[in-house]
């Protein structure tokens, strides 16, 4: 009987020490990625000229980047079918009413396929949101920026020059707002 005490007794702490050590685990791993970690800014910090390229407004009419030198741009790559890019939208949409002086560029990635113009035209009006569509059909944003991964957003000063990139979603209303006065005060 001391025996199968002894071997339950030990099997129980065992147990129990593994749940302590899974537990630390978590809270240590947890704690050192934190959602606030997981958008991934990608600037360097070295002074980086925007490069220019072509996409579309609602009317078909080309619109270069280059078109906004002198005015801070927020550059946001998305698509209606990306969970994470519809997840920021509506704090995108929030600050685009807040800043009159910042243009928001917010290129849709329409290959024609998955994403075509006229489905990013129904999300936008679905939701409510003011700012226009513009769309990147010729996927020259993409090429210029080597787009791997959407929602990615950049931040270029009124001079044409890039302030900050970051690829996935941007993590919170305050650090889209933190980067929007970057630019905005530059």
């Amino acid at each position: 009987m001391n025996k199968k005490v002894f071997i339950i007794t030990t099997a129980v702490s065992v147990f129990i020490l593994l749940l302590v050590v899974a537990r630390v685990s978590y809270n240590y791993f947890i704690t050192k990625y934190t959602k606030e970690d997981t958008t991934a800014s990608i600037f360097d910090g070295e002074k980086t000229q925007a490069l220019d390229f072509t996409v579309y407004d609602v009317d078909g009419k080309e619109v270069k980047l280059s078109d906004y030198i002198g005015t801070p741009v927020v550059l946001n790559f998305w698509a209606s079918w990306c969970p994470p890019c519809k997840a920021e939208m509506p704090e995108f949409n929030e600050a685009f009413s807040e800043y009159k002086d910042v243009k928001f560029l917010m290129v849709n990635l329409t290959d024609g396929q998955r994403e075509t113009t006229e489905t990013a035209l129904n999300y936008v009006k679905e939701n409510k949101f003011d700012f226009s569509p513009l769309f990147d059909s010729d996927q020259q944003g993409v090429t210029a920026y080597e787009i791997s991964s959407i929602p990615t957003t950049i931040f270029i000063d009124k001079e044409g020059y890039i302030s900050n990139v970051y690829t996935g979603m941007i993590d919170n209303k305050d650090t889209l707002v933190k980067e929007i006065e970057k630019i905005a005060k530059k």
